[in-house]
């Protein structure tokens, strides 16, 4: 397909099936020439909830630092997060920035119920 942005899998960056109060770092991801990133949550058991968030890592300190956090998810769901230039500006769902040289995706379960699922990620050259 002519003019298609070519995009690659990072394959399962979490896999969930924890109980609540907890957070669930991936490993850090590096971006060598990608602008953007969609990340897919896919929640297959909620008996608690949930919040997503794509942080960009200060080389220089080591600290992370929110990009994108999720709307609060507390039933079974498919939800993408998108982080690209351009992008549109949406609460809770895409941002119009770059995708950082480092990255990760951070999982908050903030109940004490369980929640059980996995999240990916698609990078948008």
């Amino acid at each position: 397909m002519a003019g298609a942005t070519p995009t690659y899998d990072t394959g399962v960056l979490i896999t969930m099936a924890n109980s609540g109060n907890t957070t669930i770092n991936s490993t850090d991801q590096s971006n060598y020439f990608s602008r953007g990133v969609i990340v897919s949550n896919n929640l297959t058991i909620a008996a608690g909830n949930l919040t997503i968030k794509v942080q960009g890592k200060d080389t220089a300190s080591g600290t992370y630092y929110d990009i994108l956090d999720s709307a609060v998810i507390s039933s079974t769901a498919f939800s993408t997060l998108t982080i690209y230039p351009g992008a549109p500006v949406t609460s809770n769902v895409s941002v119009n920035a770059p995708l950082p040289a480092t990255w990760r995706v951070s999982a908050v379960i903030g109940s004490t119920g369980n929640v059980t699922g996995t999240i990916g990620a698609s990078v948008i050259e």
